[in-house]
């Protein structure tokens, strides 16, 4: 695998660049005046990163999200805000639809120098650890993103500074934090290779008995720098990456079947029932049982 530091060229007469998909990440079209669009290889298949920021909207699918230090699966509709250099991951569970919206606003851009982007400093900052919104503003956003692709240059600038503002406006109930860290990763990092690896390793074989040792033998690394290369990359330590990568499957389980628990556990990757109760307590705060209760509940 390659190095993914994403370079997003925009037209010299556009400072936003309009994407969408409608069966894959990695088959987008990218929009242009007069109803016009292009196919562009997508990056969002594997673990990359740019230094613009980006406006990603889920219309359709599944798929394990991947922002910065967090990992979880999720289904759509979903909105998110992206800061610069925050690394992000979409691993699809079949096919998906969407949008995408990446706007340069790094210190000198012809955007960050408009007066108006000054009234979205708080919301810049916010993004460095990735937003995902929710309810009526949610809604809003996509109802906006929708409209996107068949707009010209011009209306594309008022359709970002409307996004901006309605996300920046939002209740503190509306919004939630993905990541618990920022990140500034440099775009000549050797090493964005080896963790890109890793990542997709222990995604796609997690629901398999796997140790640090087995996954350093596989990937010709050893322990100790793989273990330095999770740490360094995600903030989690090999064992934190790969309970919480299983935990996300068992969360989308036990919200989307009727399997039971022991089912559930055992078909991800927990061998331990004991220890796997204790795991589910210690980062979602709650037994199984009580966790798709509340989430039944809540559906209601």
């Amino acid at each position: 695998m390659q190095p993914n530091h994403e370079r997003i060229p925009l037209e010299q007469t556009e400072s936003i660049r309009c994407l969408y998909w409608v069966d894959s990440v990695s088959e987008i079209y990218m929009a242009q005046d007069s109803h016009r669009a292009h196919s562009l290889n997508g990056e969002g298949d594997h673990w990359h990163f740019h230094k613009e920021f980006e406006i990603t909207c889920f219309t359709q699918g599944n798929r394990t999200r991947i922002v910065g230090d967090h990992i979880e699966d999720r289904s759509s509709p979903e909105v998110l805000l992206l800061g610069s250099f925050l690394p992000h991951y979409w691993r699809e569970n079949g096919k998906t639809s969407g949008f995408s919206i990446q706007f340069n606003l790094t210190e000198g851009s012809p955007l960050s120098c408009l007066p108006e982007i000054s009234f979205f400093h708080q919301l810049v900052k916010r993004a460095k650890r990735g937003i995902v919104f929710k309810d009526s503003c949610q809604k809003k956003l996509i109802k906006l993103l929708a409209t996107m692709p068949n707009a010209n240059a011009a209306e594309r600038l008022g359709i970002l500074l409307n996004m901006l503002n309605i996300m920046n406006k939002a209740s503190q109930v509306q919004w939630q934090y993905i990541s618990n860290a920022t990140f500034n990763l440099k775009p000549d990092d050797e090493n964005i290779a080896k963790i890109q690896e890793i990542i997709d390793y222990i995604i796609t074989y997690c629901e398999t008995p796997m140790s640090l040792d087995d996954v350093a033998k596989q990937l010709n690394m050893s322990k100790s720098t793989l273990n330095r290369h999770v740490r360094k990359y995600t903030g989690k330590s090999f064992n934190q990456l790969l309970i919480e990568t299983r935990l996300s499957l068992v969360k989308r389980q036990l919200i989307e079947t009727d399997r039971s628990i022991v089912e559930i556990a055992l078909g991800s990757g927990f061998n331990n029932i004991s220890n796997f109760n204790s795991c589910f307590k210690k980062y979602l705060g709650a037994t199984p049982k009580e966790f798709r209760s509340l989430q039944l509940s809540q559906k209601l």
